[in-house]
C-alpha cells in the first residue's frame, strides 16, 4: 500500500510537470481559431480525465468525463452519443472510445451549471486528447498526441518473440486504421517505437549496439553514431536506412537499454517532427523497487 501511494504521488508530479508539453504535442491546426465573438459562457479548460461515466448513453444521453485541472478544479465534459451528427463541432472531437482515464484534455465548449462543458454548440468548439504512458516496473513515461488527429499506441510486449522487456509502437491513427482494414498485401507504415532490453553484461552503449545488431540495427546506420541525451540519460544517436529511414536513440538507464526509433518517408514527414517532440517528453521515473525503498525509509 505504501508503495502504491508514494508511486501515485510521484506519477501525479510527473503528469503535472509534463502537462506543459501538451501544447506543443497537440496539433493546434486541427482546432478552429477562437474568434472575438465567443459567447461569455464558452470556456477553455485543460486537465486530466479522472473518471468516465457512460450510464446515460443507455438512454441516448451523453457520455460524461470528469476532468481535473492543474489548479485542482473539477469539470465534467458531456460528449454526445446518439446526437453526435447534430453536433456542430463533430469534426473537432475524438470518438468517445478513444478517451481514457489518464488522458490529457484540452476542451473548448459551452459552460453550463455544475461546471459541465458541452463542446458541441458551436463549430468553434473542440476537444483534443494527449495520451500518457507509464511503466512502473521499468521506470519510464512519455506522452503523445492521441486524437482527433494523433497516434494509436500498440503494446506488443506479451506477443513478442524477441527478448524485449517491453515493445511499444505509435502509429498514425488514420494510417493504422487503413492498414487494419486493408485486405491486400502492402508495406508496413512508419512508426515511433520503444524497445527495452536488459543490459546483462553491463556493456557500454556502443558495445551493446554492436553486440546486439539485430535489436539496434546499427549495421544499417548511414551516419556516424554520436553522443546524445534522452530523459536525462546518455544516449547513442544515429540514422538507419531500410524500407524507411529511421532516427534511432540507444539509451542506457540503470540495468536496461532503451532503443527508441522514429521511421519516416522524408525529412518533412510529420511523424519525424512528432517523434522529436515525443523524445522531449520521454523521461525516466522512479521504479517500483525504489519507491518501496523510499516508502520504508519515510516510515522508519
Amino acid at each position: 500500500m505504501k508503495k502504491l501511494i508514494v508511486f501515485s504521488l510521484i506519477f501525479l508530479l510527473v503528469v503535472a510537470a509534463y502537462f506543459v508539453f501538451t501544447h506543443s504535442l497537440v496539433q493546434k491546426a486541427e482546432a478552429p481559431m477562437i474568434s472575438e465573438e465567443v459567447l461569455p459562457e464558452d470556456k477553455l479548460v485543460e486537465g486530466v480525465i479522472t473518471e468516465i461515466n457512460l450510464d446515460q448513453m443507455a438512454y441516448d444521453g451523453p457520455a460524461l468525463y470528469s476532468v481535473r485541472t492543474p489548479q485542482n478544479e473539477l469539470y465534467t465534459i458531456a460528449m454526445p452519443s446518439m446526437g453526435r451528427n447534430l453536433c456542430q463541432a463533430k469534426d473537432h472531437l475524438p470518438n468517445g472510445d478513444e478517451m481514457e482515464i489518464g488522458d490529457f484534455v484540452e476542451v473548448f465548449g459551452q459552460l453550463n451549471e455544475g461546471n459541465q462543458i458541452i463542446p458541441c454548440e458551436s463549430n468553434e468548439h473542440y476537444l483534443t486528447l494527449v495520451g500518457g504512458y507509464s511503466d512502473a516496473e521499468l521506470g519510464f513515461f512519455f506522452i503523445y498526441p492521441k486524437a482527433p488527429a494523433g497516434y494509436v499506441l500498440v503494446d506488443s510486449t506479451a506477443s513478442s518473440t524477441t527478448k524485449a522487456l517491453a515493445q511499444l509502437s505509435l502509429f498514425n491513427r488514420t494510417e493504422y486504421q487503413e492498414l487494419q482494414n486493408s485486405t491486400e498485401a502492402r508495406d508496413g507504415i512508419t512508426s515511433i517505437s520503444i524497445f527495452v532490453y536488459q543490459n546483462e553484461q553491463a556493456l557500454s552503449l556502443e558495445e551493446w549496439a554492436k553486440a546486439n545488431s539485430l535489436e539496434s540495427n546499427i549495421e544499417f546506420a548511414i551516419d556516424e553514431p554520436i553522443e546524445a541525451m534522452v530523459g536525462g540519460s546518455k544516449a547513442l544517436k544515429y540514422v538507419i536506412d531500410g524500407l524507411y529511414q529511421a532516427e534511432v536513440y540507444v539509451v542506457a538507464q540503470d540495468d536496461n537499454i532503451f532503443v527508441l526509433s522514429g521511421s519516416y518517408v522524408d525529412e518533412q514527414s510529420l511523424i519525424l517532427a512528432d517523434y522529436r517532440k515525443f523524445l522531449n517528453t520521454f523521461t525516466f521515473i522512479t521504479t517500483e523497487e525504489e519507491v518501496e525503498s523510499e516508502a520504508e525509509t519515510m516510515t522508519e
